[in-house]
């Protein structure tokens, strides 16, 4: 039977702008939810996004979206579901100004 956990699954406010992983479910576990991306900084900011299959950096085919323009103190969110070993990857174009934050269900299968 599976059971469900909705929960922040993950956040980040990345302090470089280099791709990091920012969830991925652990093994035996999916997860169904939201990723918010919001920009507190006082300009425009882009961002990345990409859903790999593995632990490791993004390929150019992995990205769902790529240097995505956010206007200042600005919010974008997107849906996402996951099954082991899949990753949400993400890179800000400027540190300690993009926040993201992924919540959700987390179902054990």
């Amino acid at each position: 039977m599976a059971t469900n956990n909705f929960k922040v699954l993950a956040a980040s406010r990345p302090t470089a702008t280099t791709e990091a992983k920012l969830y991925g479910p652990v093994s035996g576990k999916e997860a169904v939810g939201e990723l918010w991306l919001t920009n507190q900084d006082t300009a425009s900011r882009t961002y990345r996004v990409a859903l790999t299959d593995t632990d490791a950096t993004a390929a150019g085919d992995d990205f769902i979206i790529y240097d995505k323009t956010l206007a200042q103190n600005a919010t974008d969110t997107i849906t996402f579901h996951l099954q082991n070993p899949n990753t949400i990857r993400i890179k800000a174009s400027v540190a300690n100004k993009l926040s993201f934050v992924a919540s959700g269900n987390e179902i054990t299968t």
